[in-house]
């Protein structure tokens, strides 16, 4: 639930949807569900159909889609990460495919870019591929950004969505 992860889930429970969101600080928003820290995690993944991974790449969030955490979902659950590729445990993710914990998974990103031709992902019938293109950045938007950091950063002033370097994103 951070800047990109609370938008979207604010748009799906617009839309109707029963939503939960977890990030490592508890976070108040419109019809959103918050777990905050490593104890909370589990009891977020319960009870869910369909977990989109947004989440940035810290070392405590590599390797977080794995067998241990992806077991709270219930069976039956879909997994889509458009995060980063190495949030996946990709060994783990097929194996609960194959055992039918998952009912599929559409994947944006991977441990290793591209992905390789002889990669179990291409042949599973259950893995949906998408070629890393799951945020694209909108030109206008990024210029206003940019000019708007430009003028902030000339006049001394604190620049807007800058990463922070403890944290890791």
């Amino acid at each position: 639930l951070g800047e990109i992860g609370s938008y979207v889930a604010e748009q799906f429970a617009a839309l109707g949807f029963q939503v939960k969101g977890w990030s490592n600080s508890r976070k108040v928003l419109k019809n959103v569900e918050s777990f905050a820290g490593k104890a909370e995690l589990p009891n977020c993944l319960s009870k869910v159909d369909f977990l989109i991974n947004i989440l940035p790449l810290t070392p405590a969030t590599n390797q977080i889609l794995n067998r241990a955490n992806l077991q709270h979902l219930p069976k039956g659950s879909f997994l889509i990460n458009v995060g980063r590729g190495t949030h996946n445990h990709e060994t783990d993710i097929i194996d609960l495919l194959n055992e039918e914990h998952l009912s599929g998974a559409l994947l944006d990103v991977f441990q290793q870019e591209p992905l390789p031709n002889n990669h179990p992902f291409w042949e599973h019938p259950k893995v949906k591929i998408t070629p890393h293109i799951a945020s694209m950045t909108n030109p206008v938007s990024a210029s206003k950004l940019i000019a708007e950091n430009y003028k902030r950063f000339k006049q001394g002033l604190p620049l807007n969505h800058v990463v922070d370097l403890g944290k890791g994103y």
